[in-house]
């Protein structure tokens, strides 16, 4: 214990430096916004004019307007509900009109709720790109994305197994694009360059970049009309969908590897008035052995097709089939995840790996303006990887957002029967706390503890991310 003591007392100094550059950062960043909404109010014009007009029309012209700004007010509570307030780099590429006086004296604490504390990742990336594809202007080609800067750093400090503990930090870029040909058609990409001066790479639930380099986690292309859709490419099926519970490291849902799969699919959504919106889908795949299955630079860590793992068959004979929606009317807040697929063992002695999920997550607002959230997550995979070994998790998470703040717990339960006769049936557990704080529009500070009991070792770990992104329009 006494040698855990000044690695404890250093790790701890990192953090509090940590914390103290990214609250200056995140409070020039206030004074900023700030200094330009001041800016933007002293130019609107007086109403001194309207002193002149008849009352009668003065009383009309009020009339109206309290009626337009109720409606007003009406669609952006509702738009400001789901989407992400992004920052412009330059706003001679954006087709948004400029801020009214209405939205310049909007109470600061509504306007930053519009971010989503609750998603985590590439989710947090990917829905705030949607969300403003769906926001500007019809004009084509353009490309838009966002990208993020991630220092973080992962404490393992105690162990059953010591040769297990380490302390590492590293830096991660996902870019995360949507390149929109036409209104129907466009090419979504994910990349990562993982900078990590111990080479260690990236090993959390975003997935597995065991060396320093870019990797491309996604190439789709996609057409999408109002009812359906059809997609190919190289990227993760079930992407976006399984899995609710608060998140850093990870947790048994993410037993769900399917990872750089070549894929191509359909989806459906039925959308009915009292039902909610309702999407099915089916994917086809197999594994990629392809040189963007590694570090693409310098061609490290690849798949290949001698590795004797389920859905290595190089055909696209490999399914998954989900059904999802939410939230329904009757009951606002709810959504869900149904999944069911199969992985095919390609060779002798391998079995097919089946596979069944499902997800459900529900959001209660407060009176507050803070949201409590719950979500279950359950997993079966029956000859895991082609093995005998079969496990079923299941997942309960619970989160509490209040912008700037969240706090969110995770208690993930697995049971394995292994593929070793020789090896009795096991219970695994995970247990995470989550926070997050917003330091502005832009920048988040998230910290994690998390504790493992797997296979009889215990671990215990901290973690801590400063984030900062930024959005981009090309057209």
């Amino acid at each position: 214990m006494t040698n855990c003591i000044p690695q404890i007392y250093a790790i701890f100094m990192r953090y509090c430096m940590a914390a103290f550059i990214v609250v200056v950062l995140g409070f020039d960043t206030e004074i900023a916004a700030a200094e330009s909404i001041e800016d933007k109010s002293s130019v609107i014009e007086p109403d001194s004019e309207k002193k002149n007009e008849p009352q009668s029309e003065l009383n009309d012209k009020n009339e109206l307007a309290t009626e337009n700004n109720s409606l007003i007010k009406t669609d952006q509570a509702e738009d400001e509900h789901d989407k992400k307030i992004v920052e412009v780099p330059d706003d001679s590429t954006s087709k948004r009109s400029p801020p009214s006086e209405e939205s310049q004296t909007v109470n600061p604490k509504q306007k930053n709720k519009t971010h989503d504390l609750t998603l985590f990742g590439d989710r947090h990336t990917a829905e705030a790109v949607k969300q403003r594809a769906e926001k500007e202007a019809d004009t084509y080609p353009r490309l838009i994305g966002e990208t993020d800067l991630v220092i973080e750093n992962n404490f393992l400090f105690k162990a059953d197994d010591e040769e297990t503990e380490h302390d590492d930090w590293l830096v991660n870029i996902p870019v995360y694009s949507i390149l929109e040909f036409s209104s129907h058609f466009n090419l979504e990409s994910n990349l990562f360059l993982v900078l990590d001066g111990e080479d260690n790479g990236l090993r959390s639930y975003q997935g597995d970049y065991p060396f320093e380099g870019l990797y491309i986690k996604m190439l789709k292309l996609q057409y999408k009309a109002d009812n359906y859709s059809v997609f190919g490419g190289r990227y993760e099926p079930a992407y976006e969908i399984f899995g609710y519970a608060p998140i850093f490291f990870g947790n048994y849902s993410t037993d769900l590897n399917l990872y750089g799969q070549v894929s191509a699919g359909a989806s459906v959504t039925m959308a009915e008035q009292g039902v909610g919106k309702h999407t099915l889908t089916g994917h086809s795949f197999y594994r990629d052995n392809s040189r963007l299955s590694g570090e693409v630079i310098n061609d490290r860590g690849r798949n290949d097709i001698s590795e004797l793992v389920a859905g290595n068959t190089d055909e696209l004979n490999n399914f998954l089939i989900t059904l999802d929606g939410g939230p329904i009317d009757s009951v606002s807040g709810i959504r869900y995840t149904l999944g069911s697929g199969k992985q095919v063992g390609h060779t002798l002695g391998l079995l097919d790996e089946e596979i069944r999920f499902a997800s459900l997550l529900g959001v209660i607002q407060l009176e507050s303006e803070a949201e409590l959230e719950f979500s279950v997550d359950f997993l079966s995979l029956k000859s895991v990887d082609g093995t005998n070994e079969d496990t079923e998790s299941i997942t309960l998470g619970f989160g509490y957002s209040d912008w700037p703040a969240y706090i969110g717990v995770a208690y993930s339960r697995r049971f394995v029967d292994p593929a070793d006769v020789a090896e009795t049936d096991r219970t695994d557990r995970i247990a995470e706390l989550v926070m997050r704080y917003g330091l502005g529009d832009s920048t988040f500070l998230e910290g994690a503890y998390q504790w493992v009991d797997e296979n009889g070792n215990e671990e215990n770990s901290i973690g801590l991310a400063w984030i900062y992104s930024f959005d981009w329009l090309v057209q």
